[in-house]
């Protein structure tokens, strides 16, 4: 046992013997390596995703406001979604499974939500004419 600080020497690293041990060493040092890039990438995205914001714009001169066209927030969803894939399927994920399966299911749904929005706000642009500046249909609606 031996503790890394400022007093460490290289005759007590000699002391372990960690070339009898090679393999073992290779592993856990090849397992720190890449858990330290899953760790990074998750906060790469989660300080991505505490600075996306969506951005709105009057429609027209409704004074409604409208959703403009995400193009930020869908890339970074491409992005991260494949890369929380490719976390999944790296074999040293596992103290991080939790974290990746939680990110992947806010994702989703931040998919989800985004195409239902688009998709809404599409049409209410395109029927909006017809039931705002048509006199007749105004008239007869309830």
């Amino acid at each position: 046992s031996f503790a890394m600080d400022d007093k460490m020497a290289l005759q007590q690293l000699l002391e372990l013997q960690l070339q009898n041990y090679v393999d073992s060493v290779a592993d856990t040092v090849e397992q720190a390596r890449m858990e330290l890039k899953i760790d990074r990438e998750l906060m790469r995205i989660d300080s991505v995703w505490m600075s996306l914001q969506l951005e709105y714009e009057p429609f027209k001169q409704t004074g409604v406001h409208v959703l403009r066209p995400p193009d930020s927030v869908i890339e970074a969803l491409d992005e991260h979604e494949v890369a929380l894939q490719n976390m999944m399927a790296n074999r040293y994920m596992g103290f991080f499974e939790t974290q990746i399966a939680s990110w992947k299911s806010k994702l989703a749904s931040m998919r989800a939500v985004l195409e239902d929005w688009i998709e809404v706000q599409r049409q209410w642009c395109s029927l909006e004419a017809i039931f705002i500046s048509s006199e007749d249909i105004r008239e007869q609606l309830p």
